[in-house]
């Protein structure tokens, strides 16, 4: 069930095609909350948060990976607690 339906991307509308009056691509993420059919409003809401909380869940993933690779790059080994490792790989 998507909910999302299209990224969004700033334009100078000056230029012959939207790639020329692009300045800014993929800067927004358009959100329908109006339900779609067959979806009632609550079920649309739920989805989103399942989507919200997947996206949130893989980022967490993501800095740990980053992490821990800096650290092998640097020779060093890994012995901080997951929380302090997040906080790291997201500086």
């Amino acid at each position: 069930m998507t909910v999302s339906s299209a990224e969004c991307r700033v334009l100078h509308p000056i230029g012959m095609t939207p790639e020329e009056m692009t300045t800014a691509p993929d800067i927004a993420l358009k959100i329908c909350f109006s339900p779609k059919n067959g979806f009632d409003r609550m079920l649309q809401l739920a989805t989103l948060r399942e989507a919200f909380a997947k996206l949130d869940e893989d980022m967490k993933k993501l800095a740990e990976k980053r992490y821990e690779d800096k650290l092998r790059d640097e020779g060093k080994d890994l012995d901080v607690a997951p929380e302090e490792e997040q906080s790291a790989a997201r500086n």
